[in-house]
């Protein structure tokens, strides 16, 4: 570990009056990375040095959705910032689900290779927040814009289209940081995928892939918060990647 990278972490988290255990605070030193490559009927994942066994690849087709959801999964969220009169939030008080009705926010990018064109389209939605004080007594209510989700980048090739989802979003009722997160990807006519991205260790993200010829999505990413804490830099983001080629 780069001594100098300790050295600002340290004094970001006395700075900006992080609390963290020891543990919390020996992770805060290290970026985390997830890996996943199916290969024929077997998914190998690596993260660190353990192997876990996962579903098997789905068939090839030429029309695809992703779907990228973040979302709180406490019922009462604190606030971290002790001078706000917003002192709890209200989360969604859920685990990974890639249907589920509640979210802070979701993306759905749908991809296909058409007879009419190859294309890609985006629908955004953002999840309404809830801002209680200290007592818990209700505030007020917000939602954020949906402008700082976006794609970039964008390629239509005519066997294969790659594009960048990018997200910045924050809270609508305080000041804060905004959670940020992004992923690209390859998607080819063969059926093939190639996807890979970065984002804040908080909220929870959930990242998953369904095909035209199935009516359920597959999981391609899933990470729980550390705490909203997190979210301040330069407390590290975690990485990961899953292809099936």
């Amino acid at each position: 570990m780069d001594k100098d990278r300790i050295k600002e972490l340290d004094e970001s988290i006395k700075k900006n009056n992080i609390i963290l255990t020891a543990e919390e605070k020996e992770d805060s030193y290290y970026d985390e990375i997830n890996i996943v490559k199916e290969i024929s009927n077997i998914n190998i994942q690596t993260q660190g040095y353990k192997f876990l066994s996962l579903e098997t690849a789905a068939a090839s087709t030429k029309q695809w959705t992703l779907r990228y959801t973040t979302f709180l999964a406490d019922y009462w969220v604190e606030n971290p910032n002790l001078f706000s009169k917003y002192r709890w939030f209200t989360g969604d008080d859920r685990g990974y689900n890639a249907t589920a009705s509640s979210y802070r926010t979701r993306a759905d990018v749908n991809i296909c290779f058409c007879s009419a064109g190859n294309s890609v389209g985006l629908n955004r939605s953002v999840g309404t927040t809830h801002g209680y004080d200290k007592n818990k007594k209700f505030l007020k209510s917000g939602t954020a814009s949906s402008s700082g989700i976006d794609i970039e980048n964008l390629n239509l090739g005519k066997s294969k289209i790659t594009f960048k989802l990018t997200y910045a979003v924050g809270n609508p009722l305080v000041t804060s940081l905004d959670i940020d997160y992004y992923v690209n990807a390859e998607f080819y006519s063969n059926g093939n995928y190639k996807l890979s991205g970065e984002h804040d260790q908080a909220p929870h993200h959930e990242v998953y892939l369904k095909g035209s010829n199935s009516s359920s999505y597959q999981k391609m990413h899933q990470a729980a918060t550390k705490g909203l804490e997190w979210l301040a830099p330069p407390m590290p983001n975690k990485s990961w990647a899953k292809s099936n080629f």
